[in-house]
């Protein structure tokens, strides 16, 4: 499938897509955003979030987990 064809949902993916296309797709959507990731070329991990209240950040990576925890059986 080509990436044109990709249709940005809020449910996980089995489609492997590039960094760009997920935060794209998250713009004008979402009103806080938590972003983690891996730093090309170092391994170290990388993490930024639009609210500096860390305990909303906390409460969308539960939140997050309990989202991908719920459809790893799918």
């Amino acid at each position: 499938m080509s990436e044109d064809k990709v249709v940005h949902a809020s449910f996980v993916t089995k489609l492997e897509l590039p960094p760009e296309r997920v935060l794209e797709g998250a713009m004008g959507v979402c009103s806080e955003i938590v972003v983690l990731g891996w730093v090309k070329g170092e391994g170290k991990f990388y993490f930024g979030a639009s609210d500096p209240d860390m305990s909303r950040a906390l409460m969308l990576l539960l939140r997050a987990q309990k989202e991908i925890m719920e459809r790893m059986d799918d």
